[in-house]
């Protein structure tokens, strides 16, 4: 929590967060509005410089060694971390997945305001949720449409297209985080994907990607296998 001099840099968000709560609860709409717009502005620079500094440790990591190195350096994180926190997720309702997930994505800070929004809509066999941009790789991909910065410059990037790269090229290895840890190693594990992600790599569409949350986790469509390189179950 300290940067390179030492100042915690969570302090002010917390302080900012402490003083609109006090705010509400003395009436003062406002002042309290005012104050969590700060604590926003604060967290989201935070969040932006993370994903950042995480683009750029694998695109180190792909000049050094290849394409294969950011990828393995993912893997350790998947089986220390993540398998272990979706253990449980078949415990959970599919609105509760739902859920779980909309909260997870809303402290990223996407959207065109930055403030969290994306879109849900009931597919009748699955939950989709749409980012128009998602707060972590849709911003290095776009930029923050709140500030005008522009696209993160960097040069990790696949060149080579794979199950985890959506079959693309150009994908930041950043991005291949939700692939590897949503579809591709959890397919391995289970036999189907455990929240199936699609990529949207269109310069026209304000959209980066899709995530999709099966009523019936076993029941992913066709479409889902095929994006991974795997044959439906």
């Amino acid at each position: 929590d300290r940067d390179v001099t030492g100042v915690q840099t969570c302090a002010l968000p917390i302080s900012f967060q402490q003083d609109a709560i006090a705010a509400i609860r003395a009436g003062d709409a406002a002042q309290a509005a005012l104050l969590l717009d700060h604590c926003r502005r604060v967290m989201k620079t935070i969040n932006d410089e993370t994903v950042r500094f995480i683009q750029d440790i694998l695109t180190v990591l792909d000049q050094r060694f290849g394409e294969q190195a950011p990828v393995d350096a993912m893997r350790g994180p998947y089986e220390s971390i993540w398998r272990e926190r979706y253990r449980s997720w078949e415990d959970l309702t599919a609105e509760e997945k739902l859920q779980l997930s909309c909260e997870g994505m809303r402290s990223h800070f996407g959207g065109p305001a930055r403030d969290g929004a994306f879109a849900v809509r009931d597919e009748g066999d699955r939950y989709c949720m749409e980012f128009a941009a998602c707060g972590t790789g849709g911003m290095l991909r776009y930029g923050d449409p709140e500030t005008g910065e522009g696209p993160w410059p960097t040069a990790g990037v696949n060149r080579t297209p794979q199950p985890y790269t959506w079959g693309k090229t150009g994908v930041p290895w950043y991005c291949t985080h939700c692939s590897l840890y949503l579809e591709h190693w959890p397919a391995e594990d289970r036999g189907y994907p455990l929240r199936p992600v699609r990529y949207d790599d269109d310069p026209a569409s304000p959209v980066s990607t899709a995530w999709f949350i099966y009523k019936e986790p076993r029941h992913a469509r066709d479409e889902d296998y095929r994006r991974i390189g795997r044959p439906a179950t």
